[in-house]
């Protein structure tokens, strides 16, 4: 099979398993669901009122056997106290940020909308992320002791 024929059919395979398993293996999470990992994060991590942690994962693809570059792909997940993924986007190209494929990315657009309701909520983040009304972040590490560098 030629490398253009393959090329349309990975992307209409894995779309149509992704339509067909969704809901079944990635189910949106719903109040209950959010409630359960608020709880999950406090007992397992004592860090109470948190809704999960988000973070991004360039995925390098090598283009072709034929073609010396590569490309890659963003995967952006929301995972819980448990290291369980509870909402992806995998359908952006890694020359985006972090934040901007959150920004970008339908959970992202319901955060900002509040339609997730997060207050007193939160979720965390590294640095990539900005600090946003639901979105925290730790001091970035560089800065915590004014060197990066931990003093005795």
């Amino acid at each position: 099979v030629g490398w253009s024929t393959v090329s349309n059919i990975v992307p209409e395979v894995a779309k149509a398993i992704w339509e067909g398993l969704v809901d079944q293996y990635m189910p949106v999470p719903q109040e209950e669901d959010w409630q359960s990992i608020s709880q999950d994060f406090s007992v397992h991590w004592n860090f109470p009122n948190c809704f999960g942690a988000i973070d991004g994962k360039h995925v390098v693809i090598q283009a072709s056997p034929n073609y010396n570059g590569t490309y890659s792909i963003l995967l952006l997940a929301v995972v819980d106290a448990n290291y369980c993924f509870r909402v992806i986007n995998v359908d952006a190209y890694g020359h985006g940020s972090d934040d901007g494929i959150l920004r970008d990315s339908a959970f992202g657009r319901a955060l900002e909308a509040e339609h997730l309701r997060p207050l007193p909520y939160s979720f965390v983040a590294d640095e990539a992320f900005p600090l946003r009304r639901h979105l925290l972040q730790p001091y970035p590490s560089a800065n915590m002791y004014g060197t990066g560098e931990i003093k005795e």
